[in-house]
């Protein structure tokens, strides 16, 4: 079986440790909920033969256990001959799975063979209650070959349900998808006998912004009823829905449109006196692909021919437009706020714009072909937002910036911005506030349209329950953010949340699989300390002390000199003394590297060794596989956020580059050798805003970062800055002097 790691030696043996593992992350479940012994609430390892229930979903599918779907023992579960993307295997959990419990679903699946491009395969539950349809992501991936890749999420619903349908699916209907070893395990209780019940007394958060800002949620048909739906109404003057009005749930195909759902959550907020935001007419991801197929059904990217290209952006364009045209008329008369595209942006790129499908196809006319059409559409009354996330890093802000002054030049009907604001208990306020004035100042209106605070400071660290401290310690940091907010009351129209609860917040499972708690009510609706921190923050405990300031930053030296960038160690290095990456973060025991660092005017030249036995490049993002990151403070100003000169730049062990604030391709120069137990890379990183001169100090670090053999980052190891905020600020790096 192509590219099968796997540490489990069998089902049962697997299944067991799953239940073990998930034992110990509901031992201490303190302020998330009482303590509850994980149950297997179904598995299936198609090892007796048969389907053990799962059937097609969609016409002409077959669903058949075969060997070469095995993923261990000697079967696995294969459906082919699909003909859309969302045909694949299924089966009814209805009588399986109970309401009001966390599920916690975990699966190995891969693709018979490689596709051309990317695909994303996923489970999805459908939900079916009284008529009405709903489509929930319960795990997904990005698969570019034939390779195994387990996928794994938490799922959970709140109203009865007339059929739960999981099945898993494929962004390409060519695919032959192959799964195993799929167990869903309860987390949770299911809901007890007596309701949860709302905290009635509570002030109410509209009444404690008015005068400020329009304050919301986003909502799913299943959370508009019952308590959860009360706690909306009570709460809440304006709404998005999180996923129903998406083009991949309302535009399914070119000739349907799905409404049922997306007027559902209208009429909820009509029937409320809600406002009502739309979220969102254009967006790379959950996105039907027939959008980007050609009249033949091929794949619009892939044509090489000149005239047959430009056809196709024509027709991906009016494709557009009949979509954008069509659901703005139809909600026009309900809905004045509109994201009409949704993230576009990508600084890493030399032009700064996201290397989407639209965008290979279209370049930036769809961007300006959406604005124009839901202008038309909507009037002048509709109020027409570009949305993005982490518009806060300066890197991000700039390009966006950049990119709307470019638009507003040509006449594109751009009123204002989405930030969409996922950030973190450690996120630099000021970032924040920097990012709204700067917008504000062109006279663009500014939203937050996605608001939730994680409480990690990175991908790794993982809480079998939420320690009291983080929770008091994020209810400051929400004080902090919303007296910022309200300090910029000029420029800013409306907050959003993203999600009710922390038991209806889509962090639960992503970027990693791991208990969140990033909302202001906790999964029984009640009040958190992030509650108290917004609306009466003298209700909060006393602050937990911060952590002791570390000790002096480490000095390193780097010797003068010019490296040849071949991935070789030429005798010039001999000099160089060796800085230990060696300070381990997330696991025990990651990967380290030995790294020496020489410079002359134009560049910093540094190598490292490193020591990781076991390499694997299956993660999508670049530099979350095997890699080594450097990180250059030309001043070393050691400040809270990034300044012009400073920079992060990254190259994994397959000498694939990518770049974090600042970095740049234009003159970075790196060669990757592997070697017996790892790797050596060597790189040329340019001076951008000053000349290398002996005696000069500047900020520094090193990373690596290490995967497992799914492909998975557990851990880093770092030269000086143990924080995981290198990538955010350079408060903790180490020094470099440029020795004469």
């Amino acid at each position: 079986m192509p590219g099968t790691k796997s540490i489990w030696k069998g089902a049962a043996l697997r299944t067991a440790a799953l239940v073990a593992l998930v034992a110990l992350s509901s031992l201490a479940a303190g302020a998330q909920g009482a303590a509850f012994t994980p149950t297997v609430a179904a598995s299936f390892d198609f090892e007796k033969g048969g389907n053990q229930g799962w059937g097609s979903r969609g016409d002409g599918t077959v669903v058949k256990a075969v060997p070469a779907a095995a993923h261990s023992g000697s079967l696995g579960l294969s459906a082919a001959n699909r003909g859309a993307n969302w045909h694949g295997s299924a089966i009814d959990l209805v009588n399986v799975l109970k309401k009001g419990a966390t599920y916690d679903f975990s699966a190995w699946i891969r693709l018979a063979s490689a596709p051309g491009t990317p695909s994303v395969v996923k489970f999805t539950m459908e939900e079916k209650s009284a008529g009405k349809t709903n489509w929930v992501t319960v795990a997904q991936a990005e698969v570019k070959d034939d390779k195994w890749v387990q996928v794994a999420g938490k799922y959970s619903f709140a109203s009865g349900m007339d059929n739960l349908t999981i099945y898993a699916e494929s962004s390409a209907p060519s695919d032959v998808i192959y799964t195993d070893d799929i167990v869903i395990m309860m987390t949770s209780a299911p809901a007890a006998a007596e309701p949860i019940k709302i905290q009635k007394d509570l002030k109410s958060l509209q009444d404690a912004f008015k005068g400020y800002w329009a304050v919301g949620t986003c909502v799913n048909t299943s959370n508009i009823e019952g308590e959860i739906g009360e706690l909306v109404v009570k709460h809440f003057n304006s709404i998005v829905a999180e996923n129903a009005m998406k083009p991949v749930y309302v535009h399914p195909a070119e000739d349907t449109y799905f409404w049922d759902d997306s007027d559902k959550i209208v009429a909820f907020g009509k029937k409320n006196n809600l406002v009502m935001r739309y979220h969102t007419l254009q967006w790379h991801e959950q996105c039907p692909n027939w959008f980007f197929l050609d009249k033949n059904g091929k794949e619009m990217v892939d044509e090489k021919n000149p005239a047959k290209r430009e056809e196709n952006k024509k027709i991906l364009l009016k494709r557009l437009e009949d979509h954008v045209t069509t659901v703005v008329s139809r909600y026009k008369d309900d809905i004045r706020s509109w994201d009409v595209v949704n993230e576009v942006i990508d600084p890493g790129q030399p032009d700064g714009m996201r290397q989407s499908k639209w965008y290979l196809i279209a370049g930036k006319d769809f961007i300006e072909t959406a604005f124009r059409a839901a202008r038309a559409a909507g009037g002048p009354r509709a109020k027409l937002y570009i949305n993005d996330f982490n518009t806060h890093d300066p890197a991000k802000r700039d390009a966006l910036f950049a990119f709307v002054k470019e638009m507003k030049a040509k006449g594109v009907p751009i009123d204002g911005v989405g930030h969409q604001m996922h950030v973190r208990i450690n996120t630099p306020i000021k970032q924040i506030s920097d990012s709204i004035k700067l917008f504000g100042s062109v006279g663009l209106d500014n939203l937050v349209t996605e608001l939730d605070m994680g409480i990690y400071a990175d991908d790794i660290t993982s809480y079998a329950s939420v320690p009291e401290d983080t929770l008091i310690t994020q209810g400051y940091r929400y004080k902090e953010l919303f007296d910022a907010f309200r300090a910029l009351n000029k420029e800013l129209s409306i907050v959003i949340f993203w999600g009710i609860s922390d038991g209806t917040s889509w962090l639960q499972n992503r970027p990693v699989n791991r208990v969140d708690a990033p909302l202001l009510f906790d999964n029984q609706l009640q009040a958190k300390h992030a509650y108290w921190g917004i609306v009466d923050p003298s209700k909060l405990p006393p602050e937990p002390k911060a952590p002791a300031p570390k000790s002096a930053p480490k000095v390193g030296e780097a010797i003068p000199g010019k490296a040849v960038v071949d991935g070789k160690i030429e005798s010039a290095w001999n000099a160089a003394k060796v800085l230990d990456v060696a300070i381990a973060t997330g696991a025990a025991n990651p990967a380290t590297a030995k790294a020496r660092v020489m410079w002359d005017a134009d560049f910093l030249y540094v190598l490292m060794e490193v020591a990781d036995p076991l390499l694997n490049d299956a993660n999508s993002a670049v530099h979350e596989k095997d890699s080594v990151e450097v990180f250059v403070d030309e001043d070393n100003a050691k400040t809270e956020t990034y300044k012009g000169d400073d920079a992060q730049y990254r190259v994994n062990f397959r000498n694939q580059k990518s770049f974090g604030s600042n970095g740049e391709d234009k003159k970075m120069q790196s060669a990757v050798v592997l070697t017996d137990g790892g790797y050596l890379v060597e790189m040329a990183i340019p001076f951008r805003t000053s000349k290398g001169e002996a005696g000069k100090i500047i900020g520094f670090d090193l990373q690596v970062n290490d995967a497992d053999g799914s492909g998975k980052r557990v851990g880093m190891a770092k030269w000086n800055d143990d924080t995981n905020e290198s990538w955010r600020n350079t408060v903790n790096w180490g020094t470099l002097k440029l020795a004469k």
